[in-house]
């Protein structure tokens, strides 16, 4: 679920493109922008997180997470050169953003008992 957030949370500003609104009305620009120009690096970054995944444990889950933001600024610089740095303040404040709000999730889960403690995680894992 947290590999979507950053393609969902962008989603909602694409309505009023389809009521006719034009792409530099208002706050639409950055929002799209951010869908548009984050993409294709996104999409990257999502397959090779997807793949360093299989395996890990919660603690090496969190270390990738926590360095997600800078790959996708790498990923970004790649794709568009130098003008992506223009937007590396952006990609870190959004790309933390996103991590805070997946591990506050994970926080809510745990305590609506939706997700099990960490402790019972590892016993079931070494009981298998």
């Amino acid at each position: 679920m947290s590999l979507l957030l950053p393609v969902l949370a962008p989603l909602p500003a694409c309505l009023p493109l389809a009521a006719g609104a034009r792409i530099t009305d208002g706050p639409l620009f950055p929002l799209v922008a951010s869908l548009l120009v984050g993409g294709v690096p996104y999409a990257v970054l999502a397959l090779l997180l997807l793949r360093k995944m299989r395996g890990r444990d919660e603690d090496g889950l969190r270390r990738l997470t926590l360095g997600a933001p800078w790959g996708m600024l790498l990923l970004l610089l790649l794709c568009t050169g130098p003008w992506g740095l223009f937007a590396a303040p952006y990609v870190l404040a959004f790309g933390y953003g996103y991590v805070l709000l997946a591990f506050g999730l994970l926080w809510v889960l745990r305590r609506c008992d939706v997700v099990p403690p960490r402790e019972r995680i590892a016993a079931t894992l070494l009981a298998a």
